[in-house]
Formats: C-alpha cells, sequence, structure tokens
C-alpha cells in the first residue's frame, strides 16, 4: 500500500491538511486561496521522513479519512497518527464518511466531522448514487429495499468545501459534527420522476437486498447548527444532473447502445447548483417540441408500486431422475429435507416459546421458575450445531450464548428458591433444613458469578446484525450484565456471613435506631426511638419498639458529651438519643450499644440503623400498613407526617407516644412480611439492597470477621479509606457531614448545593474551593419550622492544608472553625446558621501537597451522608495546565474542553470519579 498522495499545510490560520485524495487538496487549496490562505503542498516521503516535527507547529489539523489513509496510518504512517494523536497534540478536525467503519481509535480531543453522502471529490461520495445510476445506465430494471421510502440526501463537493472552510474559520471543538444536506427525496420517487421526464419506462421491484441508503434519516435530522446558513442544495436537481453526466459519457462510449439514457437537457429548478466537473450536457438524438418546465412538489409526492402479476412456477423433473430407483431416492431425499426444514422450525418455536416464557417470568418476580428444561436445551444446542456446520458465524455466536443464558436461568432459578425458603425460614418459621440450604445457596452464587461472567465475554459490544431490530433490548442487557454480577458478588458475602446474622447456632440480639432525617443528624437522623430484634436458631423471635427517653431517663450518672453537643446544642449530659454524633457510624454504634447497656442492661451483637427513607422504600414494597389501634392507613406518602404528629403533638419526656405508634407499624409491617409473596419479598430484598447501598440503612457487628466484610460491601457507615486501584495516584477524598443542632425539624424545607472547583497550578499541586448553598424555604419560625443551626463537618485527605473560610462574604478567624485529625482525615468543623425563607453559602478553599503528574490517575471519592436528601446536586470542575492531557475518564464528564472538565451528578448514593492522564 502506498503513502498518502499529499499533505497540505494551510501557512495563515496555523491549520495541517491531510488527504490520500489529489481532488480533496484541489479543492480545499482552491477554497483556501479564497479565502486569503495560502497552502503548501508536501510529499508524504518527506512527512514520514524529516518533516514528522512539522505537525506540533500546527494548532489544528484537518484529515479526511478513508480506507486507504486508516491502511497507512496503521502501515507505514504509524508514527504519522502517532504523532497526531499522542498528547499533547493539536487539535484534529477527522472528515470521515459516515457508513465507512474504519480500523482507528479517535483521541479524545478531536472533532469528529461525518459526512452523508455527496457528489465528487473521490468519486466514493454516495453508495445509493452508485447502485442507482448503474442499474439506469446498464438497464431500464431497478431493485428497491424498504419499499422505496428510503430518502437519499446529496450534497454537491462545493458545499462540502464550503461547509469544512467554515468549521476551520469558526475554530469550533466541537466532539461531534454531522454535515449532510437536510433536503431529501425518496428513491421510489426519483426513479419515477427520472421515467417521466427521460420518456422512459423503468422496471421495479422491491427486495430484501435491494437498494437502500446506508445513512439513517435521523443523521439528516441532526445536522449542525453551523451549516444552516450555506446555500442549499436540491437532491433532485444534483441527481438529474449526474445522471445527465453519466449518460453522455456512456453514449460517448458506445454509440451503438440500444436505447441512451434521455434525459432533460438542464437541471428542474431554476436556480442549480454548479455542478463538480462541468461536462457537456445530455442533448437529445430528437430533440421532441419545446414544452414548458415542470415544476414538482416533493412534499406531496406519494409513488403507489406497479401491481405486477406473479407466474406460476412449475416444477419438473430432470429426465435422469425418471428412473424408478433414482426417483425413490429422489422423493427420500426431499422428504428428508422437509423434515430437516421442520425440525429447524420446531427448534427456533420453542426457542422462541421460551425466550418469551423467561421474560414473563422475569416481570412477574417468580425467578424461582427460571429453570430451562431438557427439551430447550436440545433445541438451543442443534441450533447451534447447524449454525455452526453452515458457517454462519454471528446466529454460531447467538445461539452459543443464548445455551448460556439457560446456564444462567437454571442457577438463578436454583437460588432463588433457596432464597425464597430462607426468608420463609427466617420470618414465618417454616421448617427447613437450613444449614443445607445455606450451602446450596453459597455454591449457587459462586457459580453465578462464573456463568455470567462467560456470557458477558461471549456477547459482543456491538449489537448483531441479525438483532438490529431489537438493538435497545440488546444493548439493555449487556450493560445490566456488570450489574448483575456486581449484585451477585454482594450475594456472596451476604450469604458467608448470614449464618452469624441470624444466630444459626445461638441467639443473634440488634439495637435497631430509628433516625428521624428530618431532624439530620451525623449518621442519618435524630434518635426518637430504638428497638431490640432478635433471632433464635435462624428464626426472626421478638421485635420490640422503645422510646428513647424510657433509655435515657434509666440512665445513672453522669457521660460528659463532646464540646459541641454541650455548647451548641445546650445538653450538659450525654445520652443515647444524641450518641451518633461520630459520622463513622461503627464508632457511634459502639457507643450506643455502650449506653443501651449502661441504661437497660441489654447486650446486644450489632446495630442497625434505619431512617425514614428505608421505611418509604419498604411501604413501597409491600404496600399500604392498616393499623387498627389508630384506625389509620400508612403509606410511604403520609409515613413521616404521621409519626412526626404522634411523635410530637402534647409531647413530654416519658410520653409513650412515638413508642405505641412506630411500635404497631412494626408490629404490622412484620406481620405483612410473614405473609408475603415470592414476588413480594422480592421486592422487599431489592428495596433493603438499595437502602444499604445508599447508606439510608447501615449494618454494624462486633464480630470482627463479619464487620470486615460488611465494611468491604459498604454496608456498615464507616468513614471510607478505599485505596487507588493503581500507581502513581491521586487520591482525593470529600464527605460533607451535617447535623441539626437547632431541635427542630427543619431538614424537611431544606435543600443543599454543593460545587467543587479543583485548580491546577503549573506545578500540578492542585487548590480545591468548595462552595455549598443550603436553602431553608421555611416561611415561619413556628416548631417544626425554623432557622437552620447546622454544625458542618468536612472530612477532607489527610494531607489538606486549609486556606480560608467564609459564610456569605464574611471570613472566619481561625477561631471560629476547628481543624482535627479523625478516621485519618483532615476534618474542618464550623457552625452556620440558615434563616427562614432564606439561604447561605459557605465557601472552603483547601490545598494539598500531593503532585499530581502526567501518566498518574487521579480519583475523587464522594461519600454520601446518610439520610440527606438524595435529589440534592453536586458539581465537580477541574482546570487543568497545558501539560496535563486526560484521555481516559470514569463517568462521562458533562463538559469536556481542552483544559476543562466538568461532572455533574445528584446526591443519591456514594460517587467515585476517575481522570487517567
Amino acid at each position: 500500500m502506498s503513502a498518502p498522495r499529499f499533505a497540505v499545510e494551510a501557512v495563515h490560520g496555523n491549520i495541517g491538511v491531510l488527504t490520500s485524495s489529489d481532488v480533496f487538496a484541489a479543492k480545499i487549496k482552491l477554497a483556501a486561496e479564497q479565502n486569503n490562505l495560502e497552502l503548501v503542498t508536501y510529499l508524504p516521503d518527506e512527512l514520514l521522513q524529516s518533516n514528522l516535527g512539522k505537525i506540533s507547529t500546527h494548532d489544528s489539523w484537518l484529515i479526511f479519512l478513508n480506507h486507504e489513509l486508516a491502511t497507512f496510518f496503521i502501515g507505514p504512517g504509524r508514527g504519522v497518527w502517532s504523532a497526531l494523536t499522542t498528547y499533547p497534540h493539536p487539535h484534529l478536525y477527522l472528515v470521515e464518511r459516515s457508513w465507512a467503519q474504519l480500523p482507528l481509535e479517535l483521541p479524545i480531543r478531536s472533532t469528529h466531522i461525518l459526512l452523508g453522502e455527496y457528489l465528487g471529490l473521490d468519486g466514493q461520495g454516495s453508495p445509493t448514487l452508485e447502485r442507482l445510476s448503474g442499474a439506469l445506465l446498464e438497464g431500464n430494471h431497478c431493485s428497491l429495499g424498504e419499499g422505496g421510502l428510503t430518502n437519499l440526501h446529496l450534497m454537491s463537493e462545493d458545499y462540502v468545501t464550503s461547509a469544512l472552510m467554515r468549521i476551520l474559520v469558526s475554530q469550533t471543538e466541537a466532539p461531534r459534527l454531522n454535515l449532510g444536506n437536510v433536503d431529501g427525496v425518496s428513491l421510489a420517487s426519483l426513479l419515477q420522476i427520472c421515467g417521466e421526464v427521460g420518456k422512459r419506462s423503468l422496471k421495479l421491484d422491491y427486495q430484501d437486498n435491494g437498494i437502500t441508503s446506508p445513512v439513517p434519516s435521523s443523521f439528516y435530522r441532526s445536522t449542525h447548527a453551523l451549516f444552516e446558513n450555506l446555500p442549499k442544495e436540491s437532491t433532485l436537481d444534483l441527481f438529474l444532473n449526474h445522471l445527465n453526466t453519466l449518460g453522455k459519457v456512456q453514449q460517448d462510449k458506445t454509440e451503438s447502445q440500444a436505447t441512451p439514457l434521455k434525459l432533460p437537457s438542464k437541471p428542474l429548478s431554476e436556480n442549480p447548483p454548479t455542478p463538480v466537473t462541468r461536462l457537456p450536457k445530455l442533448v437529445r438524438e430528437d430533440p421532441p417540441k419545446a414544452h414548458p418546465t415542470k415544476t414538482y412538489n416533493f412534499t406531496n409526492l406519494e409513488f403507489v408500486p406497479r401491481e405486477t402479476k406473479r407466474k406460476k412456477i412449475k416444477l419438473k423433473l430432470p429426465n435422469f431422475l425418471k428412473n424408478k430407483t433414482l426417483k425413490i431416492a429422489g422423493r427420500g431425499f426431499l422428504f428428508g429435507f422437509i423434515f430437516y426444514l421442520g425440525s429447524l422450525a420446531l427448534s427456533f418455536g420453542i426457542t422462541w416459546v421460551t425466550v418469551n416464557n423467561y421474560k414473563h417470568q422475569i416481570l412477574s418476580g417468580t425467578l424461582e421458575n427460571l429453570s430451562s428444561n431438557q427439551i430447550a436445551k436440545l433445541a438451543a444446542s442443534y441450533l447451534y450445531t447447524n449454525a455452526v456446520a453452515l458457517g454462519a458465524d454471528e446466529p454460531a455466536l447467538l445461539f452459543d450464548a443464548y445455551q448460556q443464558a439457560l446456564i444462567v436461568s437454571d442457577t438463578t432459578s436454583s437460588l432463588a428458591r433457596s432464597a425464597k425458603d430462607i426468608s420463609s425460614h427466617v420470618l414465618t418459621g417454616a421448617e427447613i433444613n437450613l444449614a443445607g440450604t445455606l450451602t446450596s445457596a453459597r455454591l449457587d452464587v459462586e457459580n453465578l458469578y462464573q456463568q455470567l461472567s462467560l456470557l458477558d465475554g461471549t456477547l459482543p459490544s456491538t449489537t448483531p446484525k441479525l438483532l438490529t431490530k431489537v438493538e435497545g433490548d440488546y444493548q439493555e442487557l449487556k450493560n445490566l450484565l456488570p450489574t448483575l454480577k456486581k449484585n451477585t458478588l454482594l450475594g456472596k458475602g451476604v450469604f458467608s456471613i448470614l449464618p452469624d446474622l441470624i444466630g444459626l447456632n445461638d441467639r443473634a440480639k440488634y439495637l435497631v435506631l430509628f433516625q428521624n432525617n428530618m431532624e439530620l443528624r451525623a449518621t442519618g437522623g435524630f434518635i426518637g426511638s430504638y428497638g431490640i430484634l432478635s433471632f433464635e436458631k435462624g428464626k426472626l423471635y421478638d421485635f420490640q419498639v422503645y422510646d428513647v427517653y424510657t433509655a435515657d431517663g434509666a440512665l445513672k450518672g453522669h457521660v460528659e458529651p463532646p464540646v459541641p453537643i454541650k455548647n451548641i446544642l445546650g445538653e450538659a449530659n450525654w445520652y443515647l438519643r444524641d450518641s451518633n454524633f461520630d459520622p463513622d457510624f461503627p464508632t457511634s454504634a459502639r457507643r450506643a450499644e455502650w449506653f443501651l447497656k449502661k441504661s437497660m442492661n441489654q447486650d446486644v451483637i450489632g446495630t442497625i440503623s434505619i431512617n425514614l427513607e428505608t421505611l418509604k422504600l419498604l411501604l413501597n414494597s409491600v404496600g399500604p400498613l392498616e393499623l387498627s389501634d389508630y384506625n389509620e392507613t400508612i403509606t410511604e406518602g403520609n409515613l413521616a407526617e404521621r409519626a412526626q404528629f404522634h411523635a410530637e403533638v402534647n409531647f413530654f419526656p416519658g410520653s409513650t407516644a412515638k413508642k405505641e405508634f412506630l411500635s404497631s407499624v412494626a408490629d404490622a409491617l412484620f406481620a405483612k412480611l410473614k405473609t408475603a409473596d415470592a414476588k413480594s419479598l422480592l421486592s422487599v430484598s431489592s428495596a433493603l439492597l438499595a437502602s444499604l447501598e445508599s447508606s439510608d440503612t447501615q449494618l454494624s457487628v462486633t464480630n470482627a470477621s463479619s464487620e470486615r466484610i460488611l465494611q468491604t460491601l459498604g454496608w456498615n457507615g464507616a468513614v471510607e479509606s478505599k485505596p487507588c486501584p493503581t500507581t502513581p495516584c491521586y487520591d482525593d477524598y470529600l464527605y460533607s457531614v451535617d447535623s441539626n443542632f437547632g431541635v427542630n425539624k427543619a431538614n424537611f424545607y431544606i435543600t443543599k448545593e454543593m460545587s467543587l472547583d479543583v485548580s491546577l497550578s503549573k506545578d500540578g499541586f492542585p487548590t480545591h474551593t468548595l462552595q455549598t448553598t443550603w436553602k431553608n424555604a421555611a416561611t415561619s419560625n413556628a416548631w417544626p419550622a425554623g432557622s437552620y443551626k447546622n454544625y458542618a463537618r468536612l472530612y477532607l485527605p489527610p494531607s489538606s492544608s486549609i486556606q480560608q473560610v467564609k459564610i456569605g462574604e464574611s471570613v472566619l478567624s481561625n477561631t471560629e472553625y476547628t481543624v482535627a485529625e479523625e478516621h485519618g482525615r483532615r476534618v474542618l468543623s464550623y457552625l452556620i446558621t440558615v434563616p427562614i425563607n432564606n439561604l447561605t453559602t459557605s465557601t472552603v478553599v483547601y490545598t494539598n501537597n500531593t503532585k499530581l503528574v502526567s501518566g498518574s490517575l487521579y480519583t475523587l471519592y464522594f461519600q454520601r451522608q446518610s439520610g440527606s436528601r438524595p435529589s440534592d446536586k453536586i458539581s465537580v470542575s477541574y482546570n487543568l495546565p497545558l501539560y496535563l492531557k486526560p484521555f481516559k475518564l470514569s463517568p462521562e464528564p458533562s463538559l469536556l474542553e481542552a483544559q476543562k472538565l466538568s461532572f455533574d451528578f445528584l446526591n443519591d448514593t456514594d460517587h467515585r470519579l476517575s481522570i487517567q492522564f
């Protein structure tokens, strides 16, 4: 393969142009001269051997990608492509036909310009036009695909070069631009008009492999606004002019042609576009009399295919089959072939029924019925064997994946049955071999993870051609597999510690903290009630709910509280209700267990915290609860309001109103769980899993090995210290913790927005600016509303240095905030008040002495506070120096510019941002 023929450099404008087409080079050069730009052409050998340094001297490059140039880049021109795409590199404008599939991985800092179908340049701009014109010039017969309704959109070469010059002049750095003519005409309409104006009878038929456009119509609907002001072009005029040119050339080459293509001597529109190559127009051999120019309305044009009569096909046996023996053999072969086709059809039918049955079982939540039967497996194996024998690679791949999916379904069904039996045993006391069932479940989880991994590796990332009509469903399944694998790993961890959690061989007792996140505290909310949850021999034994003031009133002696509780909250003593001061839940859990032991003489093996968000998820799963003692129906929508009503109306220390209401809710909830069907239990399990993942439910136990597994799963609410996955690595961290010390329920009215800006100096040291805005929508100071008195804490990387703290425009002195070390993190603490119907903003500037260098991985872990509002908005932006170029980002940024990145997400769970430089 020879190297590209031209490398063109734009001297003025500092733009380089690279192409393998001399026509394109000449056109761009002419267009540049018209725009006062001088172009100098270089030979490829000069660019390869001695002028690679020229690449970095240009601010940007315009490259016309095609198969010839792509082959050059992966062959002798590897050094050219590497110099063009290795950071730091100039901005690349990569021009490519939208239907081409080139074996090149495009760099991040580039603008991908996709072309619709066009005329000129290199003669390969319109596959549709090439097939149409070939069919018309060779004969009067044409086969159309998709009923002839596919639209043809054409551009002239002048239009393309004008658009490219506009891109270069505008200096846009948009990641993708679609360039195409929005004016389109259906292929059937084009041929109808061609027949009318050319006085010809054209025969049309419609076949699956007939002529269609490789460019979808959606491409032209998304043409970039940058090209809106370019002169409009008519696809019909371009089409007829092209056929005139080709027809004349064909006539000159073959004078003896029986019926040359005859088309009008001028285009239909009054202002035809300038043709690419000005060749003589096609002239009729016997010019007819002049007639008025016709005007066609393509908007209302409707083409109705001509009805054709189908000929009856009569099958006749060849003479050699008229021999009796051969006739019998032929009939046997025919019957065998028919039987073979029938067996294939039957196998396809069984597969179709099986797939639809699986879909129904999954949607209905009856996963225990997912197991496949032997007939379905035989049908799948038969289809796979035939696909392999026939050399059909894609069907073979899909049937192989289908066989693996059947194995996955069997394992999932077995695991679902085990989970259902375990749930029934724990909640209702149903007798089973619990130890054996747990062992079976652990084995199923192990096998399921391996099977899902194999299935994920078998299915291609791009949708197979056979499944293009269900591309959305295929991609949804493909994207779901990583989540299923993650959940399987979670299940593996749960089943490993479940015997200890439910007291399989003994009794297990837990402290349950009911935290009201309408009065937000460090681990989720104010502790208004607590419960004792008991298991014995793997069965739920008892669950009792108590008012927290019962335990607080029974505490003997004095316990000195933390300074903020004493000075801000005004509490002289420390009680169970304020024991969750530390945002590290294992620390607060051990402290709550200590208070329970000292006040109520109760021993527990762990602590569970839940807030109103958890109860809402459970109510959404099991449905409304009927509380006969209160003559009320409790739903996820009114739970918070009714709990607050019964807890706070006529409240006094020692009141049992709150205890009795929550106890009734807990009793009704567990009674409903004991009679729940498999679908409801699956929904409850999903709700609990979602609550644990979002940290609204937290679980910490005293057993060290079980606690390590819970921390690995991220369920114990610990202040995270997850290490970087690679080196060199910059490990960034942010955990914002609010505590309402205003003795009200102001968090019902509070929304919070956080904006973190990270700017890196030219030496690579980052400066963080965190701006947090709290908005108090309450309109009255009357309880339960009022001002939001917030003891705010920020947990940062240990090497962070606080530079400035501002509230509004007031800069705080170092006596108005504290800096300490906790749980391996630097902690900044300060008090901020948000009045009613108002908002308050704090700004914290801090630096870090860890340098970020090229080639390193940057990762930011944002930890969500339990009980905080999931809909709160968070944004993170990065201002990068010129020497740092990102080439791998996770997740996808909301803004990607040359030296700036932005990410936006919600406060619904923990988040990790990763940037590979």
